[in-house]
Parts: structure tokens; sequence; C-alpha cells
């Protein structure tokens, strides 16, 4: 098979995702709106004698897809593969994630054998082979919600529908910037079963209006670029449902973190949570954080946001 490149270097966004908690509490179901963002996450493939993983985390994930890819495309060549995070971000935070490795693995691999398959065809791929590594580098079957593979792909603000697919996707002005504001934080009930299930049952009564709200409300809003009212109705989002029971059941030693959100989202700033509860903000307003950044001492990093999605940054 011809090799269009012996070796590759991908840029990987990050994603956030405005209503994590509701659309992924509720059994796998796809839905929700999330931002690409641009990171220093980078990942290496090149054409090697023997098969070698190099990173710290993530090396069964890497595993799992090469070999996947090996089968469809029927490789025969060797790979040293090397991937690295973003310093400013947490593997299994939701920003460092199981879908950064997949898409951009898939994404390379297809690259360095002339994009044999399609875009489509690469997405199906992971729909239909989604798995997650945890903490303990343990392969876990996993559900797939469509909202971090569209953001991660393709870049941009992207709304995924119920069935999992891009609903519409957004360019955002270069002005605005996520913030992630460090927060510590740990769940105040540590039965993950209980917490879900009151999730779940809080979820349920919202759901109606939570999807009227993003896939009606909000494409429009973005379309005018109307952020003041983006942030009032994802304050909405976050103060109902599945998300309200994540936000009152977790807490901080570092900042008081009720009380930093509500400032922010007084001040329209929009908001919502990590997987490990840091506190994301998507805003322009970047003097309002270095204040308040000040007054409740809590520190923060600024990412910029990316519209085109992963990207080849060398190649030999």
């Amino acid at each position: 098979m011809n090799l269009k490149y012996n070796n590759l270097k991908i840029k990987i966004p990050s994603r956030c995702i405005f209503n994590l908690a509701s659309f992924d509490i509720l059994n796998g179901l796809g839905g929700g709106y999330g931002l690409a963002l641009d990171t220093d996450s980078l990942l290496t493939i090149s054409i090697s004698d023997k098969e070698k993983i190099i990173a710290k985390k993530y090396q069964t994930i890497i595993k799992y897809y090469l070999e996947i890819m090996k089968h469809i495309l029927d490789i025969k060549e060797n790979f040293t593969i090397n991937l690295t995070f973003d310093k400013r971000i947490k593997p299994h935070s939701g920003f460092a994630s199981n879908m950064m490795v997949a898409c951009s693995l898939i994404y390379g691999i297809n690259k360095m054998y002339n994009d044999l398959l399609t875009k489509e065809e690469c997405f199906s791929i992971i729909k239909e082979n989604y798995k997650e590594e945890d903490c303990e580098h343990i392969i876990t079957q996993s559900f797939y919600t469509g909202n971090s593979l569209y953001t991660i792909y393709s870049g941009g603000l992207v709304i995924v529908s119920k069935d999992k697919e891009c609903y519409q996707k957004f360019i955002i002005d270069n002005k605005m910037k996520c913030v992630i504001i460090k927060t510590e934080a740990k769940k105040r009930i540590t039965d993950e079963l209980k917490l879900h299930k009151l999730a779940l049952k809080s979820d349920k009564v919202f759901a109606k209006e939570r999807e009227k709200i993003i896939f009606t409300i909000l494409p429009l809003l973005i379309k005018k670029k109307d952020y003041t009212s983006l942030a009032y109705y994802t304050k909405f989002i976050q103060s109902n449902g599945a998300q309200k029971v994540f936000r009152d059941n977790i807490y901080s030693n570092m900042i008081n973190i009720p009380r930093v959100l509500e400032q922010l989202e007084d001040n329209n700033l929009i908001t919502g949570l990590t997987n490990s509860f840091d506190i994301f903000v998507f805003t322009s307003n970047l003097s309002f954080i270095e204040k308040l950044s000040k007054e409740e001492r809590f520190n923060y990093d600024i990412f910029k946001i990316n519209n085109n999605g992963l990207k080849i940054i060398k190649d030999a």
C-alpha cells in the first residue's frame, strides 16, 4: 500500500460541552452543544521496525484503535506513536479525553495512507467501536453521544442532534476565548449510582424544555452572535435538570464555587463544568475574569477557540 507520509504530527483540539451532565446522563443519548478549543496536545505517528506506544496515559486505547485501523486498511507496517497532552489540561477531565485519542489516531492513519476513508467512514469507525480507557489503563465499554466527535474533528461551536449527528456548526469570533478556572472540586455524594439516579430523575422533568432551547432557540442566537442571550439560556440549562444536581453536589476547599458561578453568570458570561468539575467560561470579557480571580483567589488558563478541527502541523 502506498504511503503519502512516513510520519505525521497532528495538533488535537479539545472540547467543552455546555450541557455535559444533562445529556451524558440520559443513558447514552446524543444531543447538546459544544465548543472546540485550541490546545498544545499533539499526536505523532511514524513508521518503525517495531510497534512502540509512547504516552503517559491512554496507551491501551491507542493500541485498540490502531489495531482496528490496521485491520480495516490491511496495514502491514509498524508504528511509533507518541501522545502528549497540553500541560494545562488533566487526563480524564473531558478536556484530555479518550475521544481526542480516537479522532487524532484515526484521522492520522487515514492521512498517512492517502485518505482511503472518507470523513464519514472515519466517523463510523469511531461510532461503531467506541470504547474508553479508565485511570487504570483498562478499556471499558462506554456510550457515545456525538458531541465530542464533531467538536474535536470539525472545530467551531457544534450543535449535535439527539440521534448523535451534527445538527449545525458555527464559526466563532476570534475575540471569544475559553477560560478554565481551577477548582480542585470533589463530589459530596461518593455513591456514584445514587448521584446518577438523582440526576436522571431531575433530567427527565426538564428534557423537553432543554431540547427546545438547544435545537430551536440556540441556533438563532449563535447565528446572530448574541452571546448575551446565549449566556442567559445556558445559565437556564445549567440551573435545571441533571446539571443542577451535579452543581449542588460538588464542593471545593480552594474557591467558593457557587459564588464564582453566580458572579460569572450575573455578568452574562457563558459557563459550565468539566468532567473534573473545573469551571469553564466562554467569553470575550477577560478583564472581568482577571478582576474576579484577584477577588476570589483562583487560578485560570485561557484557550483560543479552534474553528478548523484536527490539523497536520508537520510531515516528512
